[in-house]
């Protein structure tokens, strides 16, 4: 009994596409060959496996069977010899039909063979096809990789030249910052200067009117006015310099906390940055040594306002005390 044939289990959809792509083909080329597996694979759009199936079958019914056919004995030999003929004529018929079922058998067992090979032919087909594929889209996933990369490197240039640019902002910051220090201490300085020459001038009026106070108490009285009116200039002024230092020592704390906030931004961003993080580190180093620096010219700018401070608070006690001390201005008879 002959095997159950593998292209008996197609479905007949695909059978009868495949079985009409090879007749167009075989038609197409005038009869003259059979049409190739693979063709009538890509008309069909069938797999590899199922078209040589069926092909297989197909061209079997293009060349019709051979059967064993009973001829019969020709009228001149049997009159040559019927019974003689007759025995010959049948072992001859058994002979061939005996070939004939020994090439069926060959054929069958190359029918076979062929099928064997022609399913390891469709598999390894089929590996190629889904190695092709995914050898082409391991190759688009590695372009994409590249172009990614190439964002990226473009990307990080980009930051690193923002990065520079507020490196070079916040040195910018720190040097204005110690040029208002120095500013700062300058004007302390000169506050300095005017405290000493007022009270100098205080102390030369105070014993030019100690002098003066027993002749011309009326005189004495104009002094002690002037010396009031001075005092009341000298505060003004002092209050105007404390105002301005502390407007001033405000707006450097404004810059110096601006300062901290743009520095922790560069020092998170720095993190990101593995390649240039030893440069920015020194740099974030020397400009915290500036920004300490700063901070101990507005300390002294703070310590010498407070020295004014008390040295205006001690001049007018003793002004007060000078007045306190002073006669008041005698009153005239009529």
């Amino acid at each position: 009994m002959e095997p159950l044939s593998t292209a008996s289990l197609i479905p007949a959809d695909i059978r009868t596409r495949i079985i009409e792509a090879a007749n167009q083909l075989f038609e197409e080329s005038g009869g003259a060959r059979f049409p190739a597996v693979a063709d009538v694979r890509r008309l069909a759009k069938t797999d590899m496996n199922a078209t040589s199936a069926v092909m297989r079958e197909w061209k079997r019914q293009q060349t019709a069977k051979p059967e064993p056919v009973a001829v019969a004995v020709p009228e001149p030999v049997q009159q040559a010899g019927i019974e003689q003929l007759a025995v010959v004529w049948s072992t001859a018929q058994d002979l061939a039909n005996a070939s004939l079922r020994s090439a069926q058998a060959s054929w069958s067992v190359e029918r076979d063979e062929m099928e064997s090979m022609r399913q390891e032919l469709a598999q390894l087909f089929e590996a190629q096809a889904r190695e092709l594929e995914e050898t082409q889209t391991a190759l688009a996933a590695a372009v994409q990789a590249r172009e990614g990369a190439e964002l990226r490197s473009t990307d990080l240039a980009d930051r690193l030249a923002q990065q520079q640019s507020r490196a070079d902002q916040a040195e910018a910051r720190i040097r204005e910052i110690e040029i208002r220090a120095d500013d700062l201490k300058s004007e302390a300085m000169r506050a300095h200067e005017e405290t000493r020459s007022v009270r100098q001038e205080l102390t030369e009026a105070r014993a030019s009117h100690v002098s003066e106070v027993e002749q011309l108490n009326k005189v004495a009285a104009e002094q002690i006015e002037g010396a009031r009116s001075a005092l009341a200039t000298f505060k003004g002024k002092a209050e105007a310099i404390q105002e301005s230092l502390t407007q001033q020592l405000e707006q450097a704390q404004l810059q110096l906390l601006q300062y901290k906030s743009d520095l922790q931004i560069a020092r998170a961003e720095s993190l990101e940055l593995a390649k240039s993080a030893e440069r920015e580190s020194k740099r974030a180093e020397k400009m915290q040594a500036e920004r300490d620096q700063a901070q101990l010219g507005v300390a002294s700018a703070r310590e010498t306002a407070a020295r004014l401070t008390g040295q205006l608070e001690a001049l007018q006690q003793q002004n007060a005390a000078l007045l306190e001390r002073l006669p008041t201005k005698p009153t005239t008879k009529k």
